[in-house]
């Protein structure tokens, strides 16, 4: 399935070489200092589980510093270049995968630019959590394979924030969870 067709914005990215965008993007990459833990790209249709479910357990409960739109984006900036600069001052990505979130413009354009990172910089900077039954095909096959968190899949629930906080090599002190190998 290719991919441009749901994120045209991708193939668009190299045209910025003319803008002030790939400016701050350009200047960003090399730039090794993070200022947040994770940027979060959702719908703010979604806003209640990012409020409810994701913040609470980065924010509260492993005291990282997420980036949040609303928040943290400075007013009077271009979008396109708050965007830029938490991509890339932001040590890993979180795109919260819903069918808000496919319908929205800036949903797929901060994803692309995401996407632009991981390819840029060949690190391992961008998961997706699927938080409703949104088509996960519509991603990138990279996304899917690799940096993809089921969230809405039950079996998968409860293994989400172990696979979460072990992207953001954040140690997970879950005392539910049991060292298999110690029973042997």
């Amino acid at each position: 399935m290719n991919s441009g067709k749901y994120f045209p914005l991708l193939s668009t990215l190299t045209s910025l070489s003319r803008s002030v965008s790939y400016t701050i993007l350009s200047s960003l990459s090399t730039h090794v200092e993070f200022t947040y833990h994770a940027f979060i790209i959702y719908s703010h249709s979604d806003s209640r589980w990012v409020a409810q479910t994701l913040l609470p357990l980065l924010e509260e409960k492993y005291h990282l510093k997420c980036c949040i739109s609303y928040r943290d984006f400075q007013i009077g900036k271009p979008f396109r270049d708050n965007i830029a600069e938490s991509v890339y001052k932001s040590r890993k990505i979180i795109a919260v995968l819903s069918s808000n979130f496919s319908k929205s413009n800036y949903c797929r354009y901060e994803l692309d630019m995401g996407i632009n990172r991981l390819i840029e910089r060949g690190d391992d900077s961008l998961v997706v959590i699927r938080i409703d039954n949104e088509v996960a095909s519509k991603l990138p096959r990279e996304l899917r394979e690799k940096h993809f968190i089921d969230y809405f899949d039950p079996l998968e629930r409860p293994l989400w924030k172990h696979k979460l906080l072990s992207f953001l090599n954040v140690p997970d002190d879950s005392s539910s969870r049991v060292d298999f190998c110690t029973l042997c």
